[in-house]
């Protein structure tokens, strides 16, 4: 091999190195404010040793032989009742902040290390979930849910309480004149779900059609 040659195989070596090194600080780092995030996040409800955004991970699964892990799942649920309630709220206002999309960008790039982060449309797909088993349970937080559909800038937002509203059922009468001016609302998602939230109310009390019209 000749001078030049093993020259190139040292430069080559040492790139290697310092983007492991690199890759490892990254890491490190993330850990770091992974871990930050969730000491400072507000506290989630326990059922059997299990916080509820572990339980409503289980809801994911559409395998059969992990049914029993769906029920234990939808049982955890309804026993914390409403004390799961403002975690839900906080789970369908979620945003990807810049950490995690660098975390969930970190995972997709390498294999040896996950980190326990999920986008943002995985979370309120999984609180969705939980207002759809909850129902009527859930009836004591339509009013902070119309607050947050009359208030909130993001689309995505208003689009996925909208569908929570109608995941209460007819536990949300009290909802059903700011879905109606949902209905109207600029963005496509937004009025396709509070129409489908309105239904889905009327669908349980007649008495709501009239009262909205």
């Amino acid at each position: 091999m000749g001078s030049n040659e093993r020259q190139n195989a040292k430069v080559s070596s040492a790139c290697e190195m310092n983007r492991r090194v690199g890759l490892f600080l990254l890491i490190l780092l993330l850990t770091c404010a992974a871990a930050l995030a969730l000491y400072f996040c507000p506290r989630e409800p326990n059922y059997q040793g299990k916080r509820l955004s572990q339980w409503l991970a289980e809801l994911d699964i559409r395998s059969t032989s992990e049914a029993n892990g769906r029920e234990q799942a939808t049982k955890a649920l309804c026993a914390l009742g409403t004390n799961a309630l403002p975690t839900l709220t906080t789970m369908l206002c979620t945003k990807d902040s810049p950490w995690t999309k660098a975390l969930i960008k970190l995972d997709s790039s390498q294999s040896f290390f996950h980190f326990p982060v999920a986008p943002a449309s995985v979370v309120q797909a999984r609180a969705l979930q939980a207002y759809g088993i909850l129902g009527s349970l859930a009836e004591a937080n339509v009013p902070v849910l119309i607050r947050i559909l009359e208030e909130e800038p993001s689309p995505e937002i208003r689009a996925c309480v909208a569908s929570a509203l109608g995941q209460i059922g007819r536990g949300a009468k009290a909802a059903i004149p700011a879905l109606g001016k949902a209905t109207r609302d600029k963005n496509a998602w937004v009025r396709q779900n509070a129409q489908l939230a309105l239904m889905n109310i009327q669908m349980w009390d007649s008495d709501s059609e009239r009262s909205f019209r």
